[in-house]
Parts: C-alpha cells; sequence; structure tokens
C-alpha cells in the first residue's frame, strides 16, 4: 500500500522550499532594480514581465486565440520617470516550479542558475555588456515625446 502521508509530508517540504527559492529570487531582482533606480536617479528600472508572442504563419500575423498564446517572461528594463516609458528587453526569463533552476536567455546562450550567486553573477554579466549598457544609456536619456505645434 502506498504511504499517502509520507508522499503529504514531502509535498509540503517541497512546498516550503520552492517559497523559499522564490522570495530569495524575487529579493535579488529587488536590489538589482533598487541599486539601479538609486544609482541613476531612477532613472532604470529593471523587471520581469510577461510578453505574448504573435502568431505567424507564413509571414502573417494570425489573430490570437484565447488559451493558445506563446507567452514567455523576459527581464526588462524601463525608465520609472516617465508613465508611458519605453520597455526594453534585455534577457528571456523562465524559471522552474520549485524556484531553481531559473533560466536566461541572452546572446545566443541559455544560461541555467542554480542558486542564488549564479544568478546574480549572470545578471552582473548582463548590465556589463556594451550593448545592454547602450541600451540602458538611451533609457536614461529618454524624454516623453512632445506633442506637435498645433495638434493640441
Amino acid at each position: 500500500m502506498a504511504n499517502f502521508t509520507e508522499a503529504f509530508k514531502k509535498g509540503l517540504e517541497a512546498a516550503q522550499t520552492a517559497d523559499r527559492a522564490r522570495k530569495e529570487i524575487d529579493k535579488v531582482f529587488k536590489d538589482l532594480n533598487y541599486q539601479l533606480l538609486t544609482e541613476t536617479g531612477n532613472k532604470i528600472g529593471i523587471n520581469r514581465k510577461e510578453f505574448v508572442e504573435p502568431n505567424v504563419m507564413g509571414g502573417m500575423k494570425l489573430p490570437a486565440i484565447p488559451g493558445r498564446e506563446n507567452k514567455y517572461w523576459a527581464i526588462v528594463a524601463f525608465n520609472p520617470s516617465f508613465k508611458n516609458s519605453p520597455v526594453k528587453i534585455l534577457a528571456r526569463w523562465s524559471m522552474d516550479r520549485a524556484g531553481y533552476p531559473c533560466k536566461i536567455s541572452w546572446k545566443n546562450t541559455l544560461y541555467r542558475c542554480e542558486d542564488k550567486e549564479a544568478l546574480e553573477n549572470i545578471l552582473a554579466e548582463i548590465l556589463q555588456d556594451p550593448l545592454v549598457g547602450e541600451t540602458l544609456y538611451s533609457l536614461m536619456k529618454w524624454e516623453k515625446p512632445q506633442p506637435e505645434k498645433g495638434s493640441e
């Protein structure tokens, strides 16, 4: 006979471990965001955001079918000084339901982060990249478009 009590206890333990891991990952992103906001005078924010990839067939966009959208998560940067700041994707993001491993797809490479240290290291590496630096610099310098004269 199966020991359901033991299975239940293992499930609870796994849930607690996953909760701790997800909180740790959230804290890494919270610290990253805080440090960049502080360093840039609130001109660069970093977050994770879900996107819907359009369905394409033969080069044409197809209408979305509810519940069948191709969704993905990304690590994004934005300028929180402006309500409608552009959002720039820095890397693709996915997280195991247990928290770790989390995966970052960047520069045609998939990085597996098994723990906090690995996650912090790859995020630091991304920030040091010249193309990412250019993206963040452009967001820092971004200004809200002004309406053309006579269009008000």
